[in-house]
């Protein structure tokens, strides 16, 4: 099943960071972007601290490319180092983008569930959200899920998970192995 809401879907592969055709290949500002391509652009919580103003002003303009079809990734990380209200205002700003110019946001999540939640009711957001490369059991799955949130899996994933997501909220990734 297609799901008109979210433009990823008839996309083989979500999110990776491979230069491959039939994928949303995720870039950073800066990196090279050869045509035939399509793609999504962000600032990682992992580099948002090294991140400067004119990454940030390139990221506005690469944004808004016709073949850029998705921002991020973005998000939350708990376990890395760079500090957490910073992480938190960029996920804000990319939040903002993707809202701006009508694009899927895929999001990048690490022990920041609730948060990323609250981001979500604080937001509201009409374009769709993607919690990329999710493991979460279950329980978790429904959470995102009753917020009409889309979950991308990746090769490791919770089985019993899979079997909860429907197919209209269901998207596949190889993130970084070469699949």
């Amino acid at each position: 099943m297609i799901d008109k809401g979210c433009p990823l879907f008839g996309v083989g592969d979500a999110h990776t960071h491979v230069l491959k055709h039939d994928a949303v290949v995720n870039r950073y500002p800066g990196q090279s972007m050869p045509n035939g391509y399509i793609y999504s652009v962000g600032i990682h919580p992992w580099h948002v601290s090294q991140a400067t103003d004119e990454q940030w002003g390139l990221l506005e303009r690469l944004a808004e490319r016709p073949d850029v079809v998705a921002i991020g990734e973005a998000g939350l990380d708990k376990l890395c180092d760079t500090p957490w209200n910073e992480q938190v205002e960029a996920f804000y700003r990319h939040i903002v983008i993707s809202e701006r110019l009508a694009k899927p946001l895929i999001i990048h999540n690490v022990r920041a569930n609730q948060e990323i939640l609250d981001a979500h009711s604080k937001f509201r957001p009409v374009q769709p959200w993607v919690i990329h490369g999710f493991r979460g059991k279950p329980q978790l799955a429904e959470m995102f899920l009753r917020r009409g949130i889309y979950l991308s899996f990746g090769a490791v994933c919770n089985a019993a998970t899979l079997d909860v997501v429907p197919p209209d909220r269901l998207l596949r990734e190889s993130d970084e192995s070469a699949e």
